[in-house]
């Protein structure tokens, strides 16, 4: 026998019963599983007014099909039991959803935030070869006026927007 068959004949063979006991509480004074579960519930990201409404549609069939599991009879537990688990696996699903959908629309609106924000390309390609146009021509001055410019406010000026610009490297 494979571990698979010898697992689902002892999850046939359990009981049920108190496989959700969990759900329901016997101090009738604190709320169920699902009451904390809901009613403190405060969301990690704001969400959407259609978001939130069909959270709410949830939370109610989840509450209305654990009154209907206090309810029911022995006959009906397992199958009750089972569309509750599925109730509630599928709300964490959708929460989850939701929680990623605004993640992703944090971190897309952030990817656009650096694009806005860093250099145009091919601005920078030009003020590069600019530079290396006057690098050029500025080598072919005496070494006096090299020097007067190395010396003057204009050099340092000079250097800091072409760093700014990402055409010289700092130092």
């Amino acid at each position: 026998m494979s571990f698979h068959s010898d697992m689902d004949r002892y999850l046939r063979n359990r009981n049920r019963g108190k496989a959700f006991d969990f759900v329901r509480n016997s101090r009738e004074h604190e709320p169920s599983w699902f009451g904390k579960l809901f009613s403190p519930r405060i969301p990690d990201h704001d969400l959407a007014p259609q978001e939130e409404a069909e959270l709410k549609a949830m939370e109610t069939e989840i509450k209305k099909g654990e009154a209907r599991l206090e309810r029911a009879t022995p006959a009906e537990e397992p199958k009750l039991e089972e569309e509750q688990e599925q109730r509630v696996t599928m709300y964490q699903q959708f929460l989850k959803l939701f929680k990623r959908e605004h993640q992703l629309e944090d971190a897309y609106t952030g990817i656009q935030e650096i694009q806005a924000a860093a250099p145009d390309e091919t601005v920078t390609r030009d003020f590069r070869k600019l530079a290396e146009i006057q690098v050029r021509w500025l080598e072919r001055l005496p070494t006096r006026v090299k020097d007067e410019f190395r010396e003057s406010e204009d050099y340092a000026t000079y250097v800091e927007i072409l760093q700014r610009r990402g055409v010289a490297k700092k130092r």
